[in-house]
């Protein structure tokens, strides 16, 4: 199932991208342990190994990666959001930057059962706090 989830979703949006592709963490690698930042790892390893020709020929300063899952909503000026800030930055600062959007879990909010509904609320409001004003939480 995931893979013709997968295959949808490249074939939906590959005109929006220079290339577009999934993959697929392997299960049970020794000393892997299974989970988002795994399955990351994974597929940032797999582009590199795919775009690392083309990349060497660009100042790695300018190059930005973005991870998404299948059920990552973009806003639609995300990336040029992300290409300005980052250009914007002096050269020895973005190459060592991290952006990373607010995670609101928001996709089945109102379907799921009453007290997940109110962590998920409780979360969002966190979140947006923290956004807001630093003081408010660790969102640094």
């Amino acid at each position: 199932m995931a893979y013709q989830k997968a295959g949808r979703l490249v074939q939906k949006t590959a005109h929006l991208f220079a290339d577009i592709f999934a993959t697929f963490h392997p299960p049970h690698l020794p000393g892997d342990i299974a989970g988002k930042s795994s399955n990351t790892q994974w597929a940032y390893r797999e582009a590199l190994q795919r775009h690392a020709a083309v990349l060497a020929r660009f100042d790695a300063s300018q190059v930005f990666l973005t991870v998404g899952d299948a059920d990552t909503l973009w806003h639609p000026q995300y990336f040029s959001a992300l290409a300005y800030e980052g250009l914007c930055l002096p050269k020895y600062e973005r190459a060592w930057s991290i952006w990373q959007p607010p995670i609101l879990l928001m996709r089945n909010l109102f379907s799921c059962p009453g007290p997940t509904r109110v962590s998920g609320y409780a979360t969002i409001l966190f979140d947006l706090a923290g956004l807001a004003n630093q003081r408010f939480s660790s969102h640094l």
